[in-house]
């Protein structure tokens, strides 16, 4: 196995098709290499809770990123962020 080999197979990898074939022809289907997400068994309501395109989740990094600006000034500001004083 190749690491830049399986890398380029499953980057250029156009379906879940595609990606299962790879790891299965590198014999990287096993459970010895694979671990839960977060070390969390039971983590599906957060992974399929994620954006389904590209951009939806680029603008959801952006408010994501408003909202921790606004939290941190209300910390600095001693406001409660979740507050009634609260921007």
């Amino acid at each position: 196995m190749d690491p830049k080999q399986v890398f380029e197979s499953l980057f250029h990898a156009e379906n879940e098709a595609e990606v299962l074939a790879t790891l299965a022809k590198n014999g990287l289907m096993a459970p010895v290499h694979w671990h839960d997400l977060g070390g969390m068994d039971n983590n599906f309501g957060i992974v399929s809770n994620q954006q389904q395109d590209a951009t939806g989740a680029l603008v959801e990094k952006i408010i994501n990123s408003l909202d921790a600006n606004l939290m941190a000034a209300c910390f600095e500001a001693g406001i409660n962020p979740e507050g009634a004083g609260a921007p």
